[in-house]
């Protein structure tokens, strides 16, 4: 893929409002003030949930919806990387890419005057920064990511225009961007996004026999979260999913109740002679109750951040218990000692 389109003549741009004029430079002009410094984590684990979903909707009817909605996802991160790096960035300049490889190229960045504080002519490099940690998505790979065919993406974040000398351009608004309501999945899109996750954490695991600290934590992650999405594909009022030791395998829990908000039962395990958490994820994979006995008893710091844990100690034994919040475990971000597990098994 080019990163510089050639434009004519070479590196200025012709026609309309990339017609050849002076530009002051952005050094020494006062900058709009920018949004806080946006949540690029939170905006990079919503883009890697929606990727796998749009892998896995690979020639389905739903390939569509999920790539507009990974278009999406796409520009909103590139929009939170920027304004973290450039305090007083307005705008964000992508051009069709001039060899015809029908994607946009990340070209600039402006401030609220319209003046360049960083563009692809004067740092061919700047593009290329991965916009997390180690091995994550480069800006100009999410430019990449945003197709020329279809403007839904842009709705409300960004303006596209076209003519005959520069080809097609989208101007994102960053700060509408960052502001934007966020992506969203159906529930069944989360379900197999998350079931995928956890499949695959389970695969490389028995083909490698891996079970450091940092996987562990992984593979922990991923049963919480397949667990949280599959009952809230069922139950979407549901709030908080309450947990006891399993009597007939002790070395995990088993539920005790799933309420909402207000704590009122929606299911109860098999002590309330429930018997949802007997079945199992939706789309396939392992029984819901059976996602319990990936949870450390004695180590709780798969909680931390999503729910509570309580130890009751009696005369001869022992009780555990545990309080997880379903909406918390979804949006929990797996450690950076996760990371590298986790590339290795997908």
């Amino acid at each position: 893929m080019t990163i510089n389109p050639a434009r004519q003549p070479a590196g200025v741009p012709v026609g309309g409002q990339f017609a050849t004029m002076t530009k002051p430079e952005a050094a020494g002009v006062t900058l709009a003030h920018s949004p806080a410094d946006p949540d690029v984590a939170g905006f990079e684990a919503a883009r890697e949930t929606i990727r796998e979903a749009w892998m896995d909707a690979e020639d389905t009817p739903e390939l569509p919806q999920v790539d507009r909605q990974m278009q999406r996802a796409s520009a909103q991160l590139a929009a939170a990387a920027i304004l973290r790096d450039y305090p007083g960035a307005e705008t964000l300049v992508l051009w069709e890419n001039a060899d015809g490889e029908n994607q946009y190229d990340v070209i600039a960045v402006r401030d609220a005057n319209e003046l360049d504080i960083v563009d692809s002519f004067e740092d061919s490099d700047w593009t290329r920064n991965e916009v997390g940690g180690t091995n994550s998505v480069q800006l100009d790979e999410l430019g990449w990511s945003l197709d020329l065919q279809d403007d839904g993406w842009a709705e409300g974040i960004a303006e596209v225009s076209n003519d005959r000398f520069n080809g097609k351009t989208a101007v994102i608004n960053l700060k509408a961007a960052v502001e934007a309501p966020p992506v969203s999945l159906t529930p069944r899109q989360v379900t197999n996004a998350a079931l995928k996750r956890y499949t695959d954490l389970a695969a490389f695991r028995a083909r490698s026999g891996r079970n450091t600290k940092g996987f562990k934590e992984a593979s922990q992650q991923a049963s919480v979260q397949l667990l949280a999405a599959s009952l809230l594909e069922k139950y979407p009022t549901a709030a908080k999913l309450n947990v006891q030791d399993n009597y007939d395998r002790p070395e995990g829990y088993e539920v005790l109740s799933l309420v909402d908000a207000d704590n009122r039962v929606l299911e109860q395990g098999k002590y309330g002679n429930g018997n949802f958490f007997e079945q199992y994820v939706p789309g396939g994979g392992p029984k819901l109750n059976d996602l319990l006995l990936d949870l450390d008893k004695k180590d709780t710091s798969w909680a931390d951040g999503i729910g509570e844990t309580k130890t009751n100690v009696h005369p001869g034994h022992t009780k555990h218990f545990a309080t997880i919040d379903l909406q918390a475990a979804m949006a929990k971000r797996g450690p950076a000692a996760n990371e590298e597990p986790m590339r290795l098994a997908s």
